[in-house]
């Protein structure tokens, strides 16, 4: 476990065991997640993250597939704002809005020849890249199953990604002299998604919940799957406002044939998510 979540988790206990004496008196019920027009979590994400991505010359030249975290060293662990917003319209109708970025880099001295793009490094060459990710997601639900502290939901929603990655390091020219070179890619993704939702609330101050998203298709310029998921718990402090804890999991894996980008992404981003949830 890494230092800054232990820090995270340690704040999070510290706070949570005196919060029953600043609380005030709960109603009879359940968590306000469950009948409150708004609900929104605003926090820190801590994953560790993976990222193999190919950037092709040409249609007809395919460049690697790199692990970035081996080739370039580049960071395995991020933390980074995240943010979550629900609001409820009617008895069963309800809109999500979510929100995460990450933005990691690195630098090593390579250990073997790397395509990306029309740019070919060599091995013992000092390389490094930059990869930024930014994930928007929107979620259309309605609930089909709810009683006594529970609730199940499902819809259809849409994830935007943007990724932008770009690889700089020395090539030899005119057989005695090294340049350094730098290629630049990015790409912004449309990809929709059906997913499900479950809530459970044994009392006013707790509840926990889950949800998960899912993608496969091929459309337009893209081709590849999607995985969003979450389970958590969130504690009622005040009447207002609590606080969350959850694990987060995000995998894409996509072959894009674009202007911008002709290649593949494959990106997996799991990890704690430490928040202050408010209601209304």
């Amino acid at each position: 476990m890494t230092q800054p979540v232990k820090v995270l988790l340690v704040a999070a206990i510290v706070f949570a065991l005196p919060a029953t004496l600043w609380s005030q008196e709960s109603n009879s019920g359940y968590h306000p997640m469950l009948d409150d027009t708004f609900s929104m979590n605003i926090g820190v994400f801590l994953p560790s993250e993976g990222f193999t991505l190919q950037a092709n010359a040409s249609d007809t030249e395919l460049g690697d597939e790199i692990d970035f975290e081996k080739a370039f060293n580049v960071d395995e662990s991020d933390t980074t704002f995240s943010g979550e917003l629900r609001w409820r319209w009617g008895e069963k109708w309800s809109v999500w809005g979510q929100y995460f970025q990450s933005n990691v880099g690195g630098e090593r001295v390579l250990q073997e020849d790397i395509t990306w793009r029309d740019l070919t490094l060599q091995a013992g060459t000092n390389a490094s890249a930059d990869i930024d990710t930014k994930v928007a997601r929107v979620f259309f639900g309605r609930v089909f199953a709810q009683g006594d502290g529970y609730e199940f939901g499902a819809g259809a929603g849409l994830h935007w990604l943007d990724l932008a990655a770009s690889v700089e390091g020395q090539i030899l020219v005119n057989e005695s002299e090294f340049v350094v070179e730098r290629r630049d890619t990015d790409v912004s993704a449309p990809l929709p998604n059906i997913g499900a939702w479950y809530l459970y609330s044994p009392n006013s101050r707790w509840v926990f919940q889950a949800r998960l998203d899912w993608f496969s298709a091929s459309f337009d310029d893209y081709d590849g799957s999607l995985w969003n998921a979450g389970a958590g718990v969130n504690f009622q402090v005040f009447s207002h406002m609590g606080i969350g804890l959850s694990y987060n999991f995000f995998q894409i894996d996509v072959d894009v044939d674009s202007d911008d980008w002709n290649g593949s992404a494959e990106i997996e981003q799991h990890g704690p998510f430490a928040s202050l949830s408010f209601n209304w």
